[in-house]
């Protein structure tokens, strides 16, 4: 199992020995879903997965972590209301760390490792400037399963 990050292309490969999941950040820094699927070799380049980086319409794009109110009017993966009343998020990437083993979920099901040799983690740091809010997806690649 491996995570592996190109600096350049800023694209994110998940992957073990059956299963791949690749996602990028897009110029706009909104996420964009690329592949989950049988395991694929992993190479510096994956652009030709990249849909052109459209960001005058959302709902044309495969996002990995959709909002509500935005140019994208499927159904998203979230939805807020802030003080304000409003339910308009615009989460852009701010960061990531890559590391071994998974955090413990406390007083959540979830899954686990008993080594950290077991699985490596993804997180990624999402941000909203307008409504100061800030969002971390947890990506684990497990070494024995076929699960991310």
């Amino acid at each position: 199992m491996a995570i592996y990050f190109n600096e350049n292309e800023q694209t994110f490969h998940l992957q073990n020995s059956k299963i791949s999941y690749l996602f990028t950040v897009l110029k706009n820094g909104y996420l964009g879903h690329l592949y989950f699927g049988k395991k694929v070799r992993h190479r510096d380049s994956f652009t030709h997965l990249i849909q052109k980086d459209n960001t005058s319409s959302l709902e044309l794009l495969k996002q990995e972590y959709p909002a509500y109110g935005n140019t994208d009017f499927r159904s998203p993966a979230y939805q807020i209301q802030l003080e304000n009343g409003s339910t308009i998020s615009d989460l852009r990437y701010l960061s990531h760390k890559i590391y071994k083993g998974k955090p413990k979920l406390e007083g959540l099901p979830a899954t686990y490792v008993e080594n950290e040799d077991e699985a490596d983690t993804l997180e990624i740091e999402l941000y909203d400037k307008v409504a100061n809010l800030k969002v971390t997806l947890i990506y684990t690649a497990f070494r024995d399963y076929d699960v991310i």
